[in-house]
């Protein structure tokens, strides 16, 4: 699969995750927007990330290194 934009954000692929768990620990709800830029400039940091959606709930769940 190629992607032609390579500066696009993967983790707001689907719309602001409602809740982020970083390695366990769960973002407060007022810093979500800012740990998603930091995901997105320390990329190669990033091992694994998962969305799930329950009941319009998005949660976003990244395992870093």
């Amino acid at each position: 699969m190629k992607q032609s934009n390579q500066t696009e954000n993967p983790f707001i692929k689907f719309g602001t995750p409602t809740q982020l768990v970083v390695n366990g620990i769960k973002e407060p709800s007022d810093e979500i927007a800012e740990c998603l830029e930091l995901l997105h400039k320390n990329l190669n940091e990033v091992v694994a990330f998962t969305f799930c959606l329950i009941n319009g709930t998005v949660k976003l769940y990244v395992a870093t290194v």
